[in-house]
């Protein structure tokens, strides 16, 4: 469960990091600079002196190796950890109703009506090779890289926003009419500047960033291997120092048992796994094991094809929905998440933006499920629905890595089969595969992220008909084709609205008419799974408050500020 201590978020919050399920990857860590890393100091059996002072981490997903790249704009395979490497203008507070306070900027005024954002950059901080960071570099990063990447056929990320400099430490941001953002401010705020002098001298399509990489973070790059990246600390950075630990080591492993284990034998320090049973097979296990599930901003739902034929028809969609019991399906794999509201949104969380009516979480109703179906002139012949004549066999897609999607999928055709009679196929699909899949459309149903974000208006951004593309094109979003022109007109009245209670309300009939139309299928809330190994750092709380930092390994100010936290078990 989350710390009930979440408080609910404010109007105009935006998108938070969105991690969860069933993180893996594979196994190896160093010991050559010590006898266990992350060990105590003191003395090995033979005598020799040692002291550990490295923290092993998990990195972003299931790594049975790593590629020598650290180029956001390069378009060969790797590019992993940039928040390693670069910093963002200001810190979302998860545990403070995910407030923004500065970070590379000091100082930021936004003003919504007139589209523009002002930052003032903190004087004291520099990149690793001693330059300060300033203004031409936020410019440069908005701006120019974005035309030089065009110009040398790189990857680009582009901005809704321009940037202009006003002095070496200032930056005004400026949107148009048509690209107004409510939430501009956290589009800034997660701006991650890149070192212009280094920059513009590369060519963004071949270069990899793979010789020490100038950063703007408290490390620096000091080994790579495929197997595991070691990261120093450096002693000059504008939050201070990190007393105790002075190297970070990412490290492959192949399983969550396999990390789980890893983790209980003191071989690695700090992992995003979602743990079974966790309080009796890993808290309990070591005197000083942690383990945070802190709720992230979405749900994690299932979500239909509704550009063809069964589940463009809104009676299957709501039917598959009504017959399946979330909490039956937790209980197969049991990480301590809860069934959530069909909208997607916890009231914990959200307060009274639910829709009064809609706050409970979801719950089975077989007899209407039949119902539906057959008032809409379905039937189920041979485990496939049938209506016209045409029988459609369903498909159900699902991470094959993650390990509580990939089980509960089980439990949703054994459900489907007893209550409706529906024989679908279940999938398991490799996470670096399912998500090109999902955009093409090339599925029937499946798990995803749904209902993500922390302003009312965007929400369901996912759902517009804008982004609805053909089945067999890639959709940036909107994988699952929604058109309806209903949603749409509420969607924009949303997002353009800046009176709290219009906005409310706006979001109640927004929130109703998903539930009706059954576009998604809320199961429980999104999460950040956290675990601490208790062998050999101490220095963080058994739960997460106010003033905590968020203890995640995924280079964001918060993992800065937890490793200044952290003390070596004596």
């Amino acid at each position: 469960m989350a710390d009930p201590r979440l408080a609910r978020r404010s109007l105009f919050l935006a998108a938070a990091a969105v991690a969860g399920s069933g993180v893996l990857a594979s196994c190896s860590f160093d010991k050559s600079t010590s006898t266990s890393t992350g060990a105590t100091s003191g003395s090995t059996p033979g005598g020799k002196q040692f002291t550990v002072d490295t923290l092993n981490v998990n990195s972003f997903g299931p790594r049975p190796s790593f590629v020598n790249n650290f180029s956001p704009s390069s378009p060969a395979e790797g590019v992993v950890g940039t928040g390693y490497l670069y910093e963002t203008l200001l810190w979302n507070d998860r545990l403070n109703a995910n407030k923004l306070s500065p970070w590379l900027a000091k100082e930021f005024t936004f003003d919504r009506a007139a589209r523009t954002m002002t930052i003032t950059l903190r004087d004291d901080a520099k990149w690793s090779d001693g330059k300060p960071i300033t203004a031409d570099d936020v410019v440069y990063t908005v701006v120019e890289m974005p035309k030089q990447a065009e110009k040398q056929k790189a990857n680009a990320e582009t901005f809704d926003f321009t940037a202009t400099k006003v002095d070496d430490l200032t930056v005004t941001f400026t949107w148009p009419e048509d690209k107004a953002n409510a939430e501009g401010d956290r589009a800034v705020g997660n701006l991650r500047p890149k070192p212009k002098h280094v920059y513009e001298k590369q060519n963004l399509a071949t270069w990899t960033n793979a010789d020490a990489p100038v950063t703007s973070t408290p490390l620096t790059l000091e080994r790579f291997t495929p197997q595991q990246v070691t990261f120093a600390v450096r002693d000059d950075h504008f939050n201070g120092p990190i007393p105790h630990v002075k190297k970070v080591n990412w490290v492959t492993f192949g399983s969550a048992d396999v990390g789980k284990n890893l983790l209980l034998q003191g071989k690695m320090d700090l992992a995003t796994l979602s743990i079974q049973n966790s309080e009796d097979t890993f808290v309990k296990q070591t005197e000083g094991n942690k383990y945070w599930t802190l709720y992230a901003n979405s749900a994690e739902g299932f979500f239909f094809n509704c550009g063809r034929a069964p589940f463009n028809d809104v009676a299957v969609r709501k039917a598959v929905y009504q017959a399946i019991d979330t909490d039956k399906i937790h209980a197969l794999y049991d990480i301590g998440l809860p069934s959530i509201s069909p909208t997607g949104l916890d009231p914990q969380i959200w307060g009274d933006w639910v829709k009064p009516s809609l706050t409970e979480p979801h719950r089975p109703d077989t007899e209407a499920a039949r119902k539906t179906l057959a008032d809409a002139g379905w039937t189920v012949e041979g485990g496939n629905l049938t209506k016209d004549g045409k029988s459609y066999p369903i498909s159900y897609k699902t991470v094959a890595d993650y390990t509580n999607w990939s089980t509960w999928a089980d439990g949703v055709k054994d459900q489907l089969k007893t209550v409706l009679g529906i024989d679908i196929k279940v999938l398991k699909v490799p996470d670096a595969q399912i998500w090109e899949q999902y955009n093409k459309g090339e599925f029937d149903m499946g798990m995803t992220w749904v209902a993500s974000g922390t302003h009312m208006g965007f929400v369901y951004s996912d759902l517009d008909s804008k982004q609805a593309m053909p089945v067999g094109e890639e959709a940036s979003a909107n994988p699952g084709r929604v058109k309806d022109p209903e949603l749409d007109a509420l969607l924009a009245k949303a997002q353009a609205e800046t009176d709290e209670a219009k906005l409310k309300e706006l979001g109640y009939q927004i929130q109703q008419l998903v539930v009706d139309k059954a576009y998604i299928g809320p199961v429980n809330p999104g999460a950040n799974f956290i675990e601490m190994s208790g062998k050999n750092w101490t220095g963080l709380p058994d739960k997460l408050e106010a003033g905590s930092p968020v203890p995640l390994p995924y280079g964001t100010a918060d993992t800065w500020m937890m490793l200044q936290k952290l003390v070596p078990v004596r």
